[in-house]
């Protein structure tokens, strides 16, 4: 399904790519590390959305008009807040769900990521 033609990098370098990438901005802390854990997130919340409706990522794929790599990276938490930002409509329209309510979930999950943990 994701195969590279030769020469070109696979799927599974992108997925590494952007895991580390993840990683470094976990590492340095601060708004940086609060966006990849809101993100992680989210995915986890959209994952849930569409399990609670028994679709697969490849149902929420063609309604959405996203990619099912698309879907799988927002699942995982791998994109940027700009890159999940500007897929809630279309997600929204995957999982049958309003895209003001997607909107709503994802402006909560970033607020609480905004305030500090306290001990």
């Amino acid at each position: 399904m994701f195969d590279a033609a030769p020469g070109q990098v696979g799927p599974g370098h992108e997925i590494a790519r952007l895991t580390r990438e993840a990683a470094k901005r976990l590492a340095a802390g601060g708004a940086a590390a609060r966006e990849v854990s809101a993100m992680r997130n989210f995915g986890k919340t959209v994952a849930q959305l569409r399990w609670s409706r028994r679709f697969s990522r490849a149902d929420v794929a063609q309604h959405s008009g996203l990619s099912d790599k698309e879907v799988a990276y927002i699942e995982w938490g791998l994109l940027l807040l700009g890159d999940v930002s500007d897929r809630v409509p279309q997600l929204a329209l995957g999982l049958d769900i309003s895209a003001n309510s997607l909107s709503r979930i994802l402006s909560t999950i970033l607020a609480s990521a905004e305030r500090p943990t306290v001990l």
